[in-house]
């Protein structure tokens, strides 16, 4: 087989010898195996219909490579097999001038109509008889070199010209056969800030008055119609939006741009979106998540919204399980250290952050100052009407709520979602400082912002 394989390149250009059965058929077996894997990697690295329809948008590196070793190697075995191919036919007794078959079959497969395609069908079949006769060296009639190569050169340049010229008419076929349909989706997140019913008249009035003063309508904060909460709208940047299996990132205004063939998969497409621990609900293009199969027509466009809405409260509460480095820059030495008048001592289970892989009761203490340029693992409690001092956020909502109003973690989320990580385990949390938690982590929503990671003040409405 291999001997076989390695006289095929040796006799590339032998067009007046002959070639076996075996010769002939093995070479057909290894340059088969060699195109089966190539189109196999083309056709599934980025996705069947995208390379049925030659969606180039979503051809991945991989796809590339191997249509680029396509055709090289399509290019280079081009000559190499023709004159395989005349040596068989020479090797049965028959005319050279019946390798033209093959060249013929080809052009005429191109055509679609009806009789062109029965014919070409025909001429394929008779040329395979052709390859599988048995060899008659004793019929096989004296040729020069220069006939075969002509004879082949002829057949080849021949089908070269055709082709060329059918492509304008293979390019419109593509377009019709990809029946693309451009789809344009719009994400919009309602983040909602719910003030705990626990609250005073006069607590709830000082923070209505906060979030809905005109740098906190410039932000987006909006009073609900019965004054329960404050919610904004935004448009969230980076945001992951899966269709049909292929992630897209939103971009500055929370949009994805792609297109897609609706001609496959009975004219619907798949979309998902990201689900979070303070999401409240999702739905896509007005139907819940449960169902996100969405029909699209084709040639044409399809717009289709996402709207999440997320607890921001909730969101808070979870960092209140995400203890912060003070001035001393451990919790345990804090706990010894304070003793500022009117502190509030609060206890809950969390992660220690001083022994991995437990679970302790440790004190946090209202109240507590952090160090400018110490690190932190959220700076959420920097805005400008504050103190910039911690307070928990369910013992302390107003004192909490006025620290965070217009901190780097306001603006961060409005801007990205990344800050809305699973707060189960340290490892998985987007914004995290400890022992053994990486640097780059603490306090991260800053650099959404291109704020300082380590805490800082802000002493005016600035992002």
């Amino acid at each position: 087989m291999f001997n076989a394989y390695k006289n095929f390149w040796r006799q590339s250009f032998d067009f007046k010898n002959r070639s076996s059965r075996s010769d002939y058929w093995w070479v057909f077996l290894i340059n088969f195996i060699i195109y089966l894997v190539l189109m196999t990697t083309f056709l599934f690295s980025s996705g069947f219909s995208a390379a049925l329809t030659a969606d180039v948008d979503h051809f991945s590196p991989l796809t590339w490579i191997a249509l680029i070793l396509l055709f090289v190697w399509g290019l280079a075995s081009i000559v190499p097999m023709s004159a395989l191919a005349m040596r068989r036919i020479r090797d049965t007794g028959l005319s050279p001038f019946f390798w033209l078959v093959f060249p013929a079959s080809l052009i005429l497969g191109e055509f679609t109509q009806i009789w062109a395609m029965i014919i070409s069908g025909v001429l394929a079949i008779v040329y395979l008889i052709f390859t599988l006769l048995p060899s008659k060296p004793d019929k096989m009639k004296p040729n020069s070199q220069i006939k075969g190569s002509l004879i082949v050169t002829t057949g080849l340049l021949v089908l070269i010209i055709f082709s060329v010229g059918h492509l304008p008419a293979k390019a419109e076929q593509i377009a019709q056969s990809q029946m693309t349909t451009k789809i344009t989706v719009k994400t919009t997140m309602r983040e909602e800030l719910k003030f705990p019913t626990t609250l005073s008249a006069a607590d709830k009035q000082s923070l209505i008055e906060i979030y809905t003063t005109p740098r906190g309508n410039e932000e987006g904060w909006k009073l609900s119609s019965d004054q329960s909460y404050v919610y904004k709208d935004v448009t969230p940047e980076n945001e992951p939006i899966v269709i049909d299996g292929k992630t897209h990132n939103t971009n500055d205004d929370g949009i994805v741009d792609t297109k897609a063939n609706a001609s496959l998969n009975k004219g619907k497409i798949v979309v998902d979106t990201p689900k979070y621990d303070i999401s409240l609900e999702t739905s896509i293009d007005g139907k819940s998540t449960n169902d996100t199969t969405i029909p699209i027509a084709k040639n044409s466009s399809k717009t289709i919204e996402i709207n999440k809405v997320v607890s921001i409260d909730k969101y808070l509460d979870e960092l209140n399980k995400v203890g912060d480095p003070a001035t001393s820059g451990s919790v345990a030495q804090n706990n010894m250290s304070m003793a500022t008048p009117n502190i509030e001592t609060l206890s809950f289970s969390v992660n220690s952050p001083i022994t991995a892989n437990t679970s302790a009761k440790f004190t946090l203490l209202a109240g507590i100052r952090i160090g400018v340029g110490k690190p932190v693992t959220c700076n959420r409690i920097n805005g400008f009407l504050g103190n910039q001092l911690y307070y928990d956020k369910l013992q302390q909502p107003v004192e909490a709520l006025r620290n965070f109003f217009a901190s780097d973690c306001d603006f961060a989320i409005a801007k990205s979602n990344a800050c809305f990580a699973d707060y189960g385990a340290v490892k998985n949390r987007y914004c995290a400082w400890g022992p053994g938690i990486p640097s780059y982590k603490n306090g991260q929503c800053s650099k959404l912002i291109h704020h300082s990671t380590r805490f800082h003040k802000h002493t005016s409405y600035y992002k």
